[in-house]
Protein backbone atom coordinates (compact mmCIF):
# COMPACT_ATOMS: atom_id res chain seq x y z
CA UNK A 1 0.00 0.00 0.00
CA UNK A 2 1.62 3.15 -1.01
CA UNK A 3 2.03 5.72 1.91
CA UNK A 4 -0.66 8.69 2.49
CA UNK A 5 -0.27 11.48 0.36
CA UNK A 6 1.26 14.60 2.56
CA UNK A 7 -1.83 17.36 2.88
CA UNK A 8 0.49 20.77 2.56
CA UNK A 9 -2.71 22.86 3.85
CA UNK A 10 -5.32 20.90 5.86
CA UNK A 11 -7.42 23.61 6.74
CA UNK A 12 -8.71 24.05 2.72
CA UNK A 13 -12.35 22.82 2.36
CA UNK A 14 -12.23 20.39 -0.59
CA UNK A 15 -15.32 21.06 -2.74
CA UNK A 16 -17.86 17.97 -2.45
CA UNK A 17 -18.37 17.67 -6.21
CA UNK A 18 -14.68 16.21 -5.89
CA UNK A 19 -15.49 12.77 -5.22
CA UNK A 20 -15.11 9.16 -6.76
CA UNK A 21 -18.83 9.17 -8.23
CA UNK A 22 -17.53 12.52 -10.52
CA UNK A 23 -14.26 10.70 -11.71
CA UNK A 24 -15.29 7.56 -12.21
CA UNK A 25 -17.01 7.92 -15.78
CA UNK A 26 -14.24 9.73 -17.06
CA UNK A 27 -12.06 6.97 -15.98
CA UNK A 28 -14.05 4.55 -17.62
CA UNK A 29 -13.97 6.34 -20.54
CA UNK A 30 -10.40 7.61 -20.96
CA UNK A 31 -8.14 4.74 -18.93
CA UNK A 32 -7.86 1.24 -20.61
CA UNK A 33 -8.30 -1.69 -18.79
CA UNK A 34 -10.08 0.26 -15.54
CA UNK A 35 -11.70 -1.63 -13.07
CA UNK A 36 -12.63 0.20 -9.77
CA UNK A 37 -10.95 2.95 -7.70
CA UNK A 38 -9.29 1.69 -5.01
CA UNK A 39 -8.39 4.43 -3.16
CA UNK A 40 -9.80 8.40 -3.63
CA UNK A 41 -7.46 11.10 -1.58
CA UNK A 42 -8.47 14.99 -2.61
CA UNK A 43 -5.91 17.33 -0.87
CA UNK A 44 -4.71 21.08 -1.34
CA UNK A 45 -2.22 21.55 -4.03
CA UNK A 46 -0.64 23.66 -2.41
CA UNK A 47 0.79 25.54 0.72
CA UNK A 48 -1.13 28.43 2.58
CA UNK A 49 -0.39 31.70 0.70
CA UNK A 50 1.49 30.63 -2.51
CA UNK A 51 -1.96 30.91 -4.67
CA UNK A 52 -3.98 33.62 -4.15
CA UNK A 53 -6.20 33.33 -7.02
CA UNK A 54 -7.70 29.76 -7.12
CA UNK A 55 -8.01 27.12 -5.28
CA UNK A 56 -5.99 24.26 -6.15
CA UNK A 57 -6.88 20.51 -5.22
CA UNK A 58 -4.13 17.40 -6.29
CA UNK A 59 -6.46 14.53 -6.61
CA UNK A 60 -4.01 11.21 -5.75
CA UNK A 61 -6.26 7.80 -7.09
CA UNK A 62 -5.35 4.56 -6.91
CA UNK A 63 -6.82 2.12 -9.58
CA UNK A 64 -7.24 -1.43 -10.29
CA UNK A 65 -6.69 -2.45 -13.59
CA UNK A 66 -8.43 -5.46 -15.64
CA UNK A 67 -5.03 -6.25 -16.88
CA UNK A 68 -1.74 -4.78 -17.93
CA UNK A 69 -1.37 -3.35 -21.05
CA UNK A 70 2.23 -4.28 -21.75
CA UNK A 71 1.56 -7.77 -21.78
CA UNK A 72 -0.41 -7.16 -25.43
CA UNK A 73 2.57 -5.44 -26.89
CA UNK A 74 4.86 -8.46 -27.56
CA UNK A 75 8.12 -7.30 -25.62
CA UNK A 76 10.35 -10.08 -24.37
CA UNK A 77 10.78 -10.48 -20.77
CA UNK A 78 7.78 -8.60 -20.00
CA UNK A 79 7.13 -9.09 -16.64
CA UNK A 80 10.27 -8.18 -15.33
CA UNK A 81 9.23 -4.41 -17.14
CA UNK A 82 5.98 -4.59 -14.96
CA UNK A 83 7.71 -5.24 -11.99
CA UNK A 84 9.77 -2.32 -12.36
CA UNK A 85 6.97 -0.37 -13.21
CA UNK A 86 6.68 3.10 -10.40
CA UNK A 87 3.49 3.09 -8.13
CA UNK A 88 1.60 6.41 -8.29
CA UNK A 89 2.87 7.67 -5.74
CA UNK A 90 6.88 7.45 -6.75
CA UNK A 91 5.57 9.88 -10.33
CA UNK A 92 4.64 12.27 -7.27
CA UNK A 93 7.77 12.29 -5.26
CA UNK A 94 9.83 12.70 -8.65
CA UNK A 95 7.34 15.28 -9.50
CA UNK A 96 8.55 17.34 -6.37
CA UNK A 97 11.79 16.70 -6.91
CA UNK A 98 11.44 18.13 -10.35
CA UNK A 99 10.09 21.29 -8.95
CA UNK A 100 12.62 22.11 -6.09
CA UNK A 101 14.97 24.78 -7.43
CA UNK A 102 18.80 24.66 -7.54
CA UNK A 103 19.92 28.28 -7.06
CA UNK A 104 23.16 27.62 -8.57
CA UNK A 105 21.37 26.84 -12.17
CA UNK A 106 20.23 28.75 -14.94
CA UNK A 107 17.13 29.40 -13.79
CA UNK A 108 14.03 31.39 -15.49
CA UNK A 109 10.24 32.59 -14.53
CA UNK A 110 8.27 29.53 -15.98
CA UNK A 111 4.64 29.94 -17.09
CA UNK A 112 3.97 26.59 -15.12
CA UNK A 113 0.90 25.42 -17.63
CA UNK A 114 2.96 26.27 -20.94
CA UNK A 115 0.56 24.54 -23.82
CA UNK A 116 -0.88 25.70 -27.30
CA UNK A 117 -4.66 27.02 -25.36
CA UNK A 118 -2.91 28.81 -22.72
CA UNK A 119 -1.31 30.58 -25.80
CA UNK A 120 -3.36 33.78 -28.30
CA UNK A 121 -2.59 34.11 -31.76
CA UNK A 122 -3.20 37.20 -34.38
CA UNK A 123 -2.77 36.56 -37.10
CA UNK A 124 -1.70 38.74 -40.35
CA UNK A 125 -4.15 39.01 -43.61
CA UNK A 126 -2.07 36.60 -45.06
CA UNK A 127 -2.58 33.34 -42.10
CA UNK A 128 0.86 34.09 -41.07
CA UNK A 129 1.23 34.40 -37.23
CA UNK A 130 2.03 38.69 -36.26
CA UNK A 131 2.41 37.92 -32.39
CA UNK A 132 1.65 35.33 -29.90
CA UNK A 133 0.65 36.30 -25.72
CA UNK A 134 0.20 34.08 -23.01
CA UNK A 135 -2.59 33.66 -20.75
CA UNK A 136 -3.72 31.76 -17.34
CA UNK A 137 -0.65 32.96 -15.54
CA UNK A 138 -1.44 32.14 -12.11
CA UNK A 139 0.55 29.16 -12.32
CA UNK A 140 4.45 31.17 -12.56
CA UNK A 141 7.04 29.76 -11.12
CA UNK A 142 10.61 30.27 -10.72
CA UNK A 143 13.13 27.49 -12.01
CA UNK A 144 14.34 25.19 -14.57
CA UNK A 145 13.24 26.70 -18.33
CA UNK A 146 12.96 22.36 -18.82
CA UNK A 147 9.77 22.64 -17.40
CA UNK A 148 7.72 25.10 -19.52
CA UNK A 149 9.79 23.79 -22.68
CA UNK A 150 9.07 20.13 -22.49
CA UNK A 151 6.19 19.98 -21.03
CA UNK A 152 5.15 22.62 -24.54
CA UNK A 153 6.56 19.59 -26.70
CA UNK A 154 5.16 16.93 -25.15
CA UNK A 155 1.55 18.07 -24.81
CA UNK A 156 1.12 20.85 -28.02
CA UNK A 157 3.26 18.87 -30.53
CA UNK A 158 1.84 15.98 -32.46
CA UNK A 159 3.97 12.58 -31.62
CA UNK A 160 5.71 12.28 -35.65
CA UNK A 161 6.84 16.47 -34.85
CA UNK A 162 8.00 15.78 -31.30
CA UNK A 163 10.24 12.55 -31.89
CA UNK A 164 11.75 13.89 -35.08
CA UNK A 165 12.16 17.56 -34.34
CA UNK A 166 12.81 16.90 -30.06
CA UNK A 167 16.38 18.33 -30.47
CA UNK A 168 15.71 21.08 -33.11
CA UNK A 169 12.73 22.49 -30.68
CA UNK A 170 15.36 22.52 -27.76
CA UNK A 171 18.02 24.41 -30.46
CA UNK A 172 15.30 26.81 -31.35
CA UNK A 173 14.74 27.76 -28.03
CA UNK A 174 18.46 27.90 -26.46
CA UNK A 175 18.58 30.62 -29.40
CA UNK A 176 16.06 32.92 -28.90
CA UNK A 177 16.93 32.81 -25.12
CA UNK A 178 20.94 33.86 -26.10
CA UNK A 179 19.36 36.68 -28.48
CA UNK A 180 16.93 37.88 -25.76
CA UNK A 181 19.76 37.33 -22.67
CA UNK A 182 22.05 39.74 -24.66
CA UNK A 183 19.21 42.11 -26.12
CA UNK A 184 18.81 42.53 -21.75
CA UNK A 185 22.74 42.61 -21.44
CA UNK A 186 22.55 39.67 -19.02
CA UNK A 187 25.32 40.29 -16.86
CA UNK A 188 26.37 36.35 -15.95
CA UNK A 189 27.85 33.57 -18.19
CA UNK A 190 25.24 32.80 -20.92
CA UNK A 191 24.60 29.00 -20.63
CA UNK A 192 25.72 27.13 -23.46
CA UNK A 193 23.44 23.52 -24.16
CA UNK A 194 25.85 21.60 -22.59
CA UNK A 195 25.38 23.75 -19.14
CA UNK A 196 23.09 22.73 -16.93
CA UNK A 197 20.06 23.99 -19.48
CA UNK A 198 20.97 19.88 -20.66
CA UNK A 199 17.07 19.21 -20.73
CA UNK A 200 16.90 16.20 -21.12
CA UNK A 201 19.43 15.23 -18.18
CA UNK A 202 17.07 17.55 -15.90
CA UNK A 203 13.69 15.92 -16.60
CA UNK A 204 15.30 12.36 -18.09
CA UNK A 205 16.56 11.00 -15.39
CA UNK A 206 15.61 7.41 -14.60
CA UNK A 207 13.92 7.07 -11.04
CA UNK A 208 15.46 6.02 -8.44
Amino acid sequence: MPPKPINPNEHLVIPGWINEDYFRPILEKDVTNFDKIVNFTPIAATAPGENYTSIMVRVVIDLLFKGVAMREWGIPDVEKYIRKYPIPSKFFDEGIKMNQVDESDFNVLNHGDSWSNNIMFNYKDNGEIDRTIFVDLQMCKWGSPAQDLLYMIITSASLDIKTKEFDHFIQIYHERLVECLKLLNYAKRIPTLRDKLNFTEHLSRPME
